[in-house]
């Protein structure tokens, strides 16, 4: 039985061998070829886009070997946790359940799974098979876009995933994308709703993908994305004073100056954000340019660039 792995995690289990500046942390699997979905940002619906997920391969390889690979680098400290990431399909959920059976005999890593699927009856399945935390992606953060982009109906997915989480607290993520076309009053909005329902958000740039229909539309600025990641804190830490919106745009208060002063772990609000453990290397973006997502912690450098960007005059560098 194969099973696609992404490039970088098949580097990082000494199936291939490619330089990696940066190994991830996590393995990133993926079950299911054809999608029968049709998101606007993603390609895998269509197949001239191959076996590519984002701007990553995902090369299959034997399951079983696979598993053997993941404990042992797990029982070495070199993964974390491993990530299942599903297309939708009939009976996808059944073999994803049987995935995470076969390698919960084989390990006690943490297990992740993303699902289209909001049905609870499946989630429990899921977490019963061994899966620790359950992602329910809700990826468009605009709610005028999102039946253009996601088809489907943004309240009835944040209905259901509000159900989720309360069923199973702590358990439930989600994914959001800067850069649809959402305002940074709607994504400021989407991100505190979320967050009030107790679910962890991984924060995902907009990447325009070959055979998508949102190919030819352009990724977020650095600045937006930084704001974003900036506001993202903010929310989670439970600081909306610091922070206001006029005309559809995120400021931030002239206690920003202080509150970011005084983060012992600046540079963490830059890195890949998710389940933990997760830092997906170069998902959003190519080796030699600035990440959106610093998959490591990054440099006094990087970080006073980072607040610089997002802030303009408000940040001074102090390096």
């Amino acid at each position: 039985m194969k099973i696609g792995i992404s490039a970088g995690t098949a580097s990082a289990l000494g199936f291939i061998k490619s330089r990696c500046d940066c190994p991830p942390e996590t393995a990133y699997l993926i079950i299911g070829d054809k999608c029968s979905n049709s998101c606007s940002f993603c390609s895998r619906g269509n197949p001239q886009s191959g076996n590519m997920l984002s701007r990553v391969t995902w090369p299959k390889y034997d399951f079983e070997e696979a598993i053997t690979k993941i404990k042992n680098a797990y029982d070495d400290k070199k993964l974390k946790r491993v990530c299942f990431q599903t297309v939708s399909q009939p009976d996808i959920n059944e073999l994803l359940r049987r995935f995470i059976i076969e390698v919960r005999k084989l390990s006690d890593i943490p297990i992740s799974a993303s699902i289209s699927s909001l049905s609870l009856k499946d989630i429990q399945k899921i977490f019963d098979a061994g899966a620790d935390n359950i992602s329910l992606p809700i990826d468009c953060a605009s709610k005028t876009l999102f039946q253009k982009i996601k088809k489907k109906n943004y309240q009835k997915v944040i209905a259901s995933i509000k159900q989720a989480a309360l069923a199973y607290p702590k358990r439930i993520a989600t994914h959001i994308i800067a850069g649809l076309g959402e305002t940074e009053e709607e994504m400021a909005s989407c991100l505190s709703e979320i967050n009030s329902l107790g679910v962890n958000i991984g924060l995902f740039a907009f990447t325009p993908i070959p055979h998508s229909e949102m190919a030819s539309y352009p990724p977020p600025s650095l600045r937006y994305y930084r704001k974003i990641q900036i506001l993202k804190r903010l929310v989670e830490t439970g600081r909306p004073d610091v922070f206001y919106i006029k005309e559809g745009i995120i400021y931030f208060s002239e206690k920003i100056y202080n509150l970011l002063e005084q983060t012992k772990n600046k540079g963490a609000i830059f890195q890949t954000s998710g389940c933990a453990g997760c830092n997906r290397p170069y998902y959003n973006e190519r080796p030699g340019n600035i990440p959106y997502n610093y998959p490591r912690k990054p440099s006094e450098a990087e970080v006073e660039n980072a607040l610089k960007t997002a802030l303009g005059n408000m940040w001074q560098p102090n390096i």
